[in-house]
């Protein structure tokens, strides 16, 4: 009787043990957004008035229209202001006060590279912010005069603002 109730033991032990497995493999395994920020879903619908993937735009009509003010269209306490110098300024303002953090942009294309931690597309743009000692990288989804979509290449987060000024 006594290995009977052990043998239970041990298959329900280790059936436990497979269903937690299964569930911290699917948890490690899951896309938690990445690939519809850089994948098949990632939004590519050609607009005229938009750049981000298109190569035949010149840098100074995204420069143009990427220099202002844009406030995120998740978090409202976020704004991001691309200056025509080259500056770059992450403002956000909530509960325990206001952070700003300052740096700089460059657009680059792989007709144009830098070195990136990942292959270029040859029909994107791709705009790099180095602010305090780290560097970010973005891919340019659209641009137009008032809506600003980047994918965020190392996590591949999507961020959306609408222009302030």
């Amino acid at each position: 009787m006594y290995a009977e109730d052990m043998n239970t033991k041990t298959i329900l032990h280790a059936g436990i043990a497979i269903l937690v497995g299964a569930g911290v493999g699917y948890w490690l395994g899951y896309d938690h957004g990445y690939e519809k920020g850089v994948g098949e879903n990632m939004p590519t619908e050609e607009v005229s008035d938009e750049v981000g993937n298109f190569p035949e735009k010149q840098e100074e009509d995204i420069v143009e229209r990427l220099v202002g003010v844009w406030r995120s269209e998740e978090d409202s306490g976020f704004t991001r202001e691309y200056r025509g110098t080259g500056t770059v300024i992450d403002s956000h303002e909530g509960a325990s006060g206001q952070f700003e953090s300052m740096g700089t942009w460059r657009l680059f294309t792989a007709q144009d590279p830098i070195t990136a931690p990942f292959e270029l597309d040859n029909d994107a743009t791709y705009i790099r912010h180095e602010m305090e000692g780290e560097t970010f990288d973005f891919r340019i989804v659209s641009l137009t005069s008032d809506r600003l979509t980047l994918v965020y290449m190392d996590r591949g987060g999507i961020l959306e603002f609408v222009r302030e000024r």
